[in-house]
């Protein structure tokens, strides 16, 4: 029957269980091949399938089952359906499902997921044509539902299991109790987190911890550890998935132990030991309420690692390691360290930041005269001229409070700020447009299309004709010179260019700054465009830079 059967004027999606995985006719219908994990799923083995043969009609499923590769530990499957629409694919149609190993070596579904697309049908008429045409019906993704199920406690033998609902039910308890909070496990280092037999909708969080030794087994000191994952993503224009990075680190202390607080729980994690930004050892981990603790022993992938995170060809370089203290003797972190040998060009200079006990660690200088400066927000900037030698140098600078007054600025997260924006965000403010959608509308809704936000806007009409999208007035048709009525049709503009409703159709909501809505041609501002009785109204499309 397929995993996507009509059931009357309903659509039933299906998940694919264990038993089917492992069932005879799931491995004879389906071609099996190597799939190395990348991205988010960096370290991890793959076994990706896909359907062979499949009858016309018949909607079958293609995905990855990913494991680890040392233990063939299973994780997860991921899939999608096959064959699918184009919106359905860049809406994520499919669904997951997350295996949870037991202490007693059995196995259960932790939780699962199928994202079902949300479809309306919208009928197409002209309405421009001088003669009757006949109207057509189409079928629009206009979003995702998603449902599934979680394993929300684990009581000896006992499991409680939540559906969707429960879940959100769950969740709007524990927002009106925001204050309270209840944790199974607490860590030495880095307090309260996330365990066996908490509810898994808590935002939770896991640690890394560990020692770093070389190959000898002698304990490496004070060399960077960092753990790197991939979280939030966004399709942009060009239909390309990007991701965003993020990361923790700290340094090896005494016997070279580390602790790394605050990861994140299923996704992959990437713990690497650098030294001149060089890795030495790496390890990717992936922590859940089951394990929210990974307790690493990383060695150097050479023995030319020595004691104090230096190589053995390294031995003639400069490690210096600087601590920056306040007025009051207080350990300043996020402090800018800038580091560049006399007689060298600016370009040439090496940064780091403090950590929380002010320390920052400079690896693979050149023994010599150095210039340093440092610099942090309410400090008075200090500069040092200092000889270091081969080997290991310390020091220590203290900074001194000041108080600069800074001229008004506008801080604009994650884009360009250029006077386009200025324009459009000053008018956003005065008002002057009959209606906005904005950058927090667009997130608040998620949108599919942008005509799905357009459709939300008073004032507005958006029609089809003959195939090809129009946006009309609300507040009546046009009459012209000869006594006809026309639909009054609002002029739409992308980033200060002429375009049609249809170009703007085409765009990817996640790439739209704000959209403004001038009805009538008062409203139109004279930097957009003529106040020409023959516009019905602008509708302008600003579009956001990276």
């Amino acid at each position: 029957m397929g995993y996507v059967i009509a059931d009357g004027d309903s659509v039933v999606y299906r998940g694919p269980d264990a038993d089917i995985l492992l069932s005879e006719g799931f491995a004879r219908g389906h071609c099996f091949h190597v799939v190395e994990g990348n991205g988010v799923r960096a370290g991890l083995l793959g076994v990706g399938f896909r359907p062979i043969d499949m009858p016309s009609g018949i909607v079958g499923i293609r995905g990855t089952i990913w494991m680890v590769p040392e233990s063939r530990e299973l994780r997860d499957v991921e899939f999608s359906y096959q064959p699918i629409s184009r919106d359905e694919s860049q809406a994520g149609v499919g669904g997951e499902v997350r295996f949870l190993r037991l202490p007693d070596g059995s196995w259960l579904v932790r939780s699962w997921e199928l994202r079902m697309p949300r479809v309306q049908m919208r009928r197409i008429a002209p309405v421009l044509t001088g003669r009757p045409m006949p109207g057509r019906t189409i079928r629009e993704v206009v979003g995702t539902q998603v449902f599934g199920g979680a394993v929300i406690r684990l009581e000896g033998a006992g499991i409680m299991f939540a559906d969707t609902t429960e879940l959100e039910r769950a969740a709007a308890e524990r927002a009106a109790r925001a204050t309270e909070r209840v944790f199974t496990l607490r860590h030495d280092v880095c307090g309260p987190i996330a365990g066996g037999g908490i509810d898994l909708s808590i935002k939770s969080v896991g640690v890394a911890e560990g020692r770093l030794r070389d190959s000898s087994g002698t304990s490496l000191v004070d060399v960077l550890i960092r753990a790197d994952w991939q979280s939030d993503f966004r399709v942009g224009i060009d239909e390309r998935v990007r991701f965003q990075n993020r990361g923790r680190e700290t340094r090896t202390v005494e016997d070279g132990r580390f602790v790394l607080c605050e990861l994140p729980f299923d996704v992959p994690i990437s713990i690497r030991a650098l030294v001149a930004d060089r890795a030495v050892a790496q390890q990717t981990i992936r922590l859940n309420t089951a394990k929210p603790v990974d307790t690493l022993a990383l060695t150097g992938t050479t023995n030319r690692v020595v004691a104090g995170g230096v190589t053995a060809a390294e031995t003639q370089s400069a490690t210096l390691r600087l601590r920056v203290l306040g007025e009051l003797g207080e350990p300043l972190a996020d402090a800018e360290v800038t580091i560049v040998a006399s007689g060298t060009p600016s370009e040439a200079a090496v940064r780091h930041r403090t950590n929380t006990d002010g320390h920052a660690t400079f690896d693979g200088l050149k023994a010599g005269a150095v210039e340093i400066a440092v610099r942090r927000i309410g400090q008075a900037m200090q500069t040092l001229r200092l000889d270091i030698g081969e080997g290991r140098n310390e020091a220590t600078i203290r900074m001194s409070r000041t108080a600069v007054s800074l001229d008004p600025v506008r801080t604009i997260g994650n884009r360009v700020v250029n006077a386009r924006y200025a324009e459009v965000d000053r008018r956003i403010r005065a008002g002057v447009a009959n209606a906005v959608v904005g950058r927090v509308d667009f997130e608040r809704v998620r949108p599919i299309t942008v005509t799905q936000m357009l459709r939300r806007v008073q004032g507005i009409r958006l029609e089809d004709s003959s195939g090809t999208t129009i946006i009309t007035s609300g507040r009546g048709d046009r009459i012209t010179p000869g006594g006809s009525r026309l639909p009054c049709i609002l002029r739409v503009m992308v980033d200060g260019v002429l375009s049609t409703a249809s170009q703007v159709e085409r765009l990817v909501p996640t790439d739209i700054h704000a959209i403004e809505v001038f009805l009538g041609p008062a409203r139109i501002p004279l930097e957009l465009g003529a106040r020409s009785s023959g516009w019905c109204g602008l509708l302008a499309v600003w579009t956001r830079v990276d």
